[in-house]
């Protein structure tokens, strides 16, 4: 009994390390996990005090509380990993108290190194690399809807890695359908936004 019972045992040790060094199961790629987490994800939406518009956002992403302009007609939303991946909202002047242009839409593509694309009612894309001040940063972009109301505009940003643009097909599709006062629909996962 005793020799039975030290055979079985060191057959299942053996089994244990055979699937410790060689697992029979491999690891989906992170992209394909994280356009799963990007389509299934319900949509939260957020109200800005200030200003008064409105942007969903899946509820993957969190409030980024200790943003530095938080509550000031700025929001920024930061996916749950590591990725580097955020949602921001935010408003800036076009046009000076005393009327005068002080940022047009050329301007902001300039100061966002993007060219600008009409998409209708005023509004605008602004799409390339990522900067930091005049700094390239390696392996980001961005995707930017601005929209343009009175003498501010209402903008509407995503920051991610390279690597996984086509794993956010839903974001670019929110921010493409954005419309700051529109209400958002409530989403409860599903591919309903691209």
């Amino acid at each position: 009994m005793k020799a039975f019972f030290i055979v079985v045992l060191s057959v299942v040790a053996a089994a244990s390390c055979i699937d410790i060094v060689r697992p029979r199961t491999r690891l989906r790629p992170f992209a394909d996990v994280l356009r799963e987490q990007m389509y299934k994800a319900d949509l939260l939406t957020y109200t800005d005090g200030l200003f008064g518009y409105t942007v969903a956002y899946p509820a993957c992403f969190r409030p980024d509380r200790n943003a530095p302009s938080a509550g000031k007609g700025y929001a920024r939303f930061c996916h749950d990993s590591w990725t580097n991946i955020s949602l921001e909202c935010y408003v800036t002047r076009a046009v000076g108290p005393d009327n005068t242009a002080v940022c047009d839409i050329r301007r902001m593509g300039r100061l966002l190194h993007s060219r600008p694309r009409p998409v209708g009612g005023g509004a605008y894309i602004l799409s390339g690399p990522l900067y930091e001040g005049s700094a390239r940063i390696g392996g980001y972009r961005h995707y930017t809807k601005c929209v343009r109301s009175g003498k501010l505009w209402f903008c509407y940003a995503l920051s991610y890695p390279e690597e996984y643009r086509d794993s956010l097909g839903r974001l670019f599709a929110m921010i493409d359908r954005w419309q700051p006062w529109a209400k958002p629909a409530v989403q409860r996962g599903g591919r309903a936004w691209g």
